[in-house]
């Protein structure tokens, strides 16, 4: 049994964290000019599990109850508030949700990890979550909202991403139909630069390789006019990570980051094993100037959990204990 989770701060609080962080982007060329565009990329929220992410008074409908989050949720809630407390650019431009905005009823669990079943109830947690963080003076910037694992979000012929989307008042971005608010994938461009986002993409757990699956998606696209883009974002895996080459003809770097998450592991996470089920946690802020340079600014950590473990020693009377590690 997990005893307490706590992010790694390196010392500093957050007044003074933050302090440091506007500091290092006036000394590294990070100040804006009028045309530059901020974009956040938020993923895998998982509203609705008890692991994932919620707003700070969640309501349980057919209950009529408020759900009171328990320790880790609290947890990431304080990673994404962290997190937007220490953005580049104060107030973004864009929003992108690139999938599993709820965590569904999680058929596989038989709702045995989940603070409601119903996606209705997660759905509308999330909106009011994404109001919390992001919303200044009641206005939400521009929203994109992409579709994740149907295992998440859909049941029958209803996608909770696209009732999620209507409801966030989300913009349509469908690469081949002008009547569809979400799609597997959608593409954006700005200041010239050209960012494809989608959730799916091929992953490895091992730390070694996980770059593989990630250029091998960024390859696939780039030699194909009608997938091309400057920037892949991607997210399904839980996982931090970059890659940047140049392929082909290209006369730019491509590059492609996958998304942290805002979720625990659960125990379905960990039916292939606990080895690389610990997330990265956060999102990640995509700033392109005016003359196309792309910023990618991660707002993430890597959590660290004190992991009980049972003292045999104390149990059993062995007064000398053996040799720690």
């Amino acid at each position: 049994m997990t005893k307490k989770v706590k992010v790694e701060d390196k010392g500093f609080n957050r007044k003074t964290k933050r302090r440091m962080i506007k500091s290092h982007a006036k000394n590294n060329h990070v100040t804006f000019s009028k045309s530059a565009k901020s974009i956040i990329f938020i993923s895998d929220l998982h509203i609705g599990s008890i692991w994932g992410c919620c707003s700070d008074s969640p309501v349980i409908g057919n209950k009529d109850q408020y759900y009171v989050p328990w320790k880790f949720q609290v947890e990431v809630n304080n990673i994404l508030k962290w997190g937007v407390e220490n953005l580049y650019k104060k107030r973004p431009d864009v929003i992108v949700i690139v999938g599993e905005g709820i965590d569904g009823s999680n058929p596989q669990q038989e709702g045995n990890e989940s603070w409601t079943t119903d996606p209705m109830d997660m759905v509308r947690d999330c909106v009011k979550l994404i109001h919390n963080l992001f919303a200044w003076k009641g206005k939400l910037p521009l929203i994109y909202v992409s579709r994740g694992s149907k295992y998440h979000v859909q049941k029958g012929a209803a996608d909770y991403d696209d009732i999620l989307a209507e409801l966030l008042g989300a913009k349509k971005n469908s690469p081949y139909v002008s009547t569809r608010i979400t799609d597997e994938w959608g593409v954006l461009e700005v200041n010239g630069v050209v960012i494809q986002y989608a959730h799916h993409v091929s992953y490895s757990k091992a730390p070694w390789s996980k770059g593989n699956a990630i250029n091998k998606e960024a390859f696939l696209c780039d030699i194909n006019q009608s997938t091309r883009a400057h920037l892949y974002v991607r997210a399904h895996v839980h996982s931090c990570d970059e890659y940047a080459g140049f392929f082909g003809d290209n006369d730019y770097q491509t590059r492609i980051i996958t998304n942290p998450c805002s979720k625990f592991p659960d125990s379905f996470l960990k039916k292939h094993g606990v080895g690389g089920t610990l997330p990265d946690v956060g999102f990640t802020e995509v700033i392109v100037e005016g003359d196309g340079m792309i910023i990618i600014h991660p707002l993430v950590s890597k959590p660290e959990i004190d992991i009980h473990r049972e003292d045999l020693d104390r149990i059993l009377g062995n007064a000398k204990g053996g040799k720690k590690w």
